[in-house]
């Protein structure tokens, strides 16, 4: 089996469809795009990664699409740890940084940790402003002071 088709059949699983067409539109895709894609085995994985941040209600698990394997399968095979040792660091780290944190701030941590890694990442990314997903800062002088953004960041002179 080509590797393009291995993928195609994992997201029709994770995302519930069995045609083609189907996979093309959750993509943003055209068929026709789609199909020359396919016929040339060239996985459209920019495509799989803004789904996974346009949906996140999916919880598109774009490391198990892509490889086959779940995202606690690549961590022990690229880092070489058992899942107990990241989540033992995680829990330390954490821990000690919650102390100070609202309720609610408290809350969304938990709320945080209980995700699945893919959705996590896809948080981070959403929060991060890379300027792949979210809206466009837009720079506005704020009155009394010119250099400054509404966003509060420096406009050079």
């Amino acid at each position: 089996m080509r590797n393009f088709d291995a993928q195609l059949l994992r997201l029709k699983e994770v995302l519930g469809v069995t045609s083609d067409q189907e996979v093309a539109a959750a993509l943003g895709m055209t068929k026709a795009a789609f199909s020359e894609r396919k016929r040339r085995d060239a996985f459209p994985e920019e495509k799989l990664y803004a789904l996974a941040a346009r949906r996140l209600d999916l919880a598109v698990p774009v490391e198990y699409i892509l490889t086959g394997e779940t995202e606690m399968e690549h961590f022990k095979r690229v880092e070489g740890r058992a899942p107990g040792d990241y989540l033992e660091l995680t829990q330390k780290v954490l821990g000690r940084a919650q102390a100070g944190l609202t309720q609610d701030e408290a809350d969304l941590l938990e709320l945080f940790r209980a995700a699945p890694l893919t959705l996590k990442m896809q948080a981070v990314a959403l929060l991060s402003g890379d300027g792949s997903t979210g809206p466009k800062r837009k720079a506005v002088k704020v009155k009394g002071n010119n250099n400054r953004t509404a966003g509060g960041t420096y406009n050079e002179k």
